[in-house]
């Protein structure tokens, strides 16, 4: 129901659009004396009344319909060609409250040591208008959310940079806000020399890199494993070097041995995609 205070706005002179009429050349109405409620109408066509037939004058009507719920009307005057369109506009829509949004965590760094990582997220959100919102999870790459509204958990299953995006929408308003996270690959804890990941090091392992290298006989799990002298490459080299160590008393394979370790050249070519005689790192 509209009340019964209710406005009517003019201005009597041109307006440019990059300045505003000085005050005497506004004029308002307020009526809210008048105990019969009043339309948007009415006082429309009292302005149109009141202007003596010409409608020379920009006009605005305010109408309050309850707390922050208000219609605005307006339209102007165009020289030699009559006047303006009449715009709508909800008071909402020009001056509601954007929702607040953050994450917790903002940020995240996880080791894929299994076939996924998973990693909780929580949504704060708030709308100072009151509003209902709606919440909506989306990640880039895709990834798979577990839970829905507020807490999700995001399930990944690749290395790399990922991006998960929370946004939220008040019907007026859509806010978004991220949680970077980056997925580094389990880092593969070996023994070098160990190239058949059997444990121990003796002279099968010099046979099995050979076998890799000319005989296509082995297919080796950790090649970082069979890198006995750490040079960034499987060559005779390393055969020859795991011999001298076992029966010459030759120099001992490179870091990490004996006991197990990460790579301490991870930048090299050889990779080491499983080695079952160590931990996860």
């Amino acid at each position: 129901a509209w009340h019964h205070g209710e406005a009517l706005i003019t201005t009597n002179q041109w307006t440019d659009g990059a300045s505003t009429p000085s005050d005497e050349d506004f004029g308002a109405d307020a009526y809210y004396d008048i105990e019969t409620p009043k339309t948007q109408e009415s006082h429309w066509n009292l302005l149109a009344a009141s202007s003596g037939g010409n409608r020379n004058l920009h006009m605005l009507s305010v109408a309050y319909r309850g707390q922050e719920n208000m219609t605005i009307w307006a339209e102007g005057r165009i020289a030699g060609s009559g006047r303006t369109p009449r715009i709508e506009l909800e008071w909402s829509e020009l001056f509601s409250h954007c929702p607040t949004l953050s994450l917790e965590p903002c940020s995240a760094e996880l080791k894929l040591c299994e076939t996924s990582v998973r990693l909780p997220v929580t949504a704060i959100a708030n709308d100072p208008d009151g509003d209902i919102l709606t919440l909506e999870w989306t990640a880039q790459p895709p990834v798979t959310f577990e839970g829905e509204g507020p807490e999700v958990v995001a399930i990944m299953s690749a290395a790399g940079d990922h991006e998960v995006t929370c946004t939220v929408m008040d019907g007026t308003h859509v806010v978004t806000a991220d949680v970077l996270v980056r997925i580094l690959a389990c880092s593969e804890l070996f023994r070098r020399g160990d190239c058949n990941d059997d444990g121990t090091v003796d002279i099968s392992h010099p046979v099995a890199a050979l076998g890799y290298l000319f005989l296509g006989t082995e297919d080796l799990g950790c090649l970082d494993a069979a890198d006995a002298d750490d040079s960034g490459a499987i060559d005779i080299s390393d055969a020859v070097y795991s011999l001298t160590f076992l029966f010459l008393d030759g120099r001992a394979p490179e870091e990490p041995f004996p006991a197990c370790g990460p790579d301490p050249t991870p930048d090299d070519d050889l990779t080491c995609e499983s080695f079952e005689g160590c931990p996860k790192a």
